[in-house]
């Protein structure tokens, strides 16, 4: 009766009813459809906003103004970048993608989070999609396909809030206590990118 002893302590162990339990519900992250394309870089782009910063004002050095960071994330290769944003309106959004893709080209999708503040910019009238789609054919002759990501779906839109929180932490240490104007928060946030896109993807053996 060796079988039905050893089922019978496996029962009444709760240890074995926890391990068990665990290994019947765990689960792997979803991977999002974007991590496994082979495209170039900024092909598909995850786009969220950090900040707000305070700046000092570049006319009154003793008044301060706000600047945020658009942030852009590659969810295939990993690479981020980021542009200041003066204002946090659908002029300064253009000016800032503007600046983005006159380097990097234009991406097949964009994807943003419905919790972000990019959607809430959308309900309090302050960023227009449309208005953006619109800008982007007349000006540029491309349409912008967009995505709203799931609040909590961080298979498709967590690498860029992951990225923000290593931005602000690399913002910290390398510019705390540091007076900065808008262009010298652009300048910040041109490095702090290279130095995260320096990080290589993995180390092979020799």
């Amino acid at each position: 009766g060796g079988r039905e002893l050893a089922v019978e302590i496996r029962r009444n162990c709760s240890f074995c009813k926890r391990f068990k339990q665990r290994l019947l519900e765990a689960e792997m992250g979803k991977i999002h459809q974007t991590r496994l394309t082979i495209a170039p870089a900024f092909y598909n782009v995850q786009i969220d906003i950090m900040g707000p910063f305070i700046a000092s004002c570049e006319h009154n050095h003793r008044s301060t103004v706000k600047v945020w960071g658009l942030v852009f994330k590659d969810p295939a290769s990993s690479a981020v970048f980021v542009h200041a944003m003066q204002k946090y309106d659908t002029a300064a959004f253009l000016t800032a993608y503007t600046r983005f893709v006159s380097r990097f080209g234009h991406p097949y999708k964009i994807f943003i989070d419905e919790g972000s503040q990019l959607v809430k910019g959308c309900r309090e009238m302050q960023f227009s999609w449309i208005d953006i789609s619109n800008n982007l054919n007349a000006e540029h002759g491309t349409g912008i396909e967009y995505t709203t990501c799931p609040v909590g779906g961080h298979n498709a839109n967590g690498m860029v809030e992951r990225s923000i929180l290593d931005l602000k932490r690399l913002f910290k240490a390398l510019y705390s206590g540091l007076k900065l104007d808008i262009l010298s928060y652009e300048t910040a946030f041109a490095y702090i990118s290279n130095e995260m896109n320096n990080l290589p993807i993995c180390l092979g053996s020799k």
